[in-house]
């Protein structure tokens, strides 16, 4: 009897051991898991409805301002500048062109901007840095899910920090699609009656 309890004993003992060893590299798997996966940033909103920013006047040419803003593109087509803060843009039925200075696009509070409707066919993501050339390698697209949204991030490695733009959905960019170094250059927007979004 007395070595029945021993082997017994001796079986649980070996159970137990066993349990812990896969509840330990189980936990350290899932640190690791997190850890590579954990990107420091999300999409400051996911939708326009109920965002209490300015918002642009719609037209042909919208420039930002250093204030966080919600611009929605014509639908015949828009060139946007989304400066400093936050911003919200929503590309539209026409061929939009989405311009961010990276010295003004910034991870604020671990928040990114947004696009809404981006379209890699006829969109076009252009990204350029007033004091230095931005290099094809430093551009890296990252799809992830967010609040149960797939989101696709352009993350841009800058040369003191790292920036990324949230475009809402499993959009179908590359790297190279992304077009570099073209400079925002102001232009007066023309008058279009009925761009205005309310």
């Amino acid at each position: 009897m007395k070595e029945f309890f021993k082997s017994r004993m001796a079986k649980f003992c070996v159970v137990e051991v066993i349990i812990a060893i896969v509840a330990i590299a189980a936990y350290l798997y899932y640190q690791e898991y997190q850890r590579n996966n954990k990107l420091g940033f999300e999409p400051f909103a996911v939708s326009a409805n109920g965002l209490t920013i300015s918002s642009i006047i719609s037209g042909d040419v919208m420039e930002g301002t250093p204030e966080p803003d919600l611009m929605i593109a014509h639908p015949g087509g828009s060139k946007i500048f989304a400066k400093g803060g936050l911003n919200y843009v929503v590309a539209n039925t026409g061929p939009d062109e989405i311009y961010y200075s990276l010295c003004s696009t910034k991870i604020i509070d671990g928040k990114v901007n947004v696009i809404e409707g981006f379209n890699p066919k006829q969109d076009k993501l252009k990204i350029f840095c007033g004091h230095h050339e931005i290099k094809p390698e430093a551009i890296s697209i990252i799809h992830r899910k967010f609040n149960n949204i797939s989101v696709t991030y352009v993350k841009v490695k800058g040369e003191h920090n790292d920036t990324a733009i949230a475009l809402l959905g499993d959009v179908n960019i590359k790297p190279t699609d992304v077009i570099l170094n073209e400079r925002w250059v102001t232009v007066e927007p023309q008058a279009v009656i009925g761009h205005e979004h309310k």
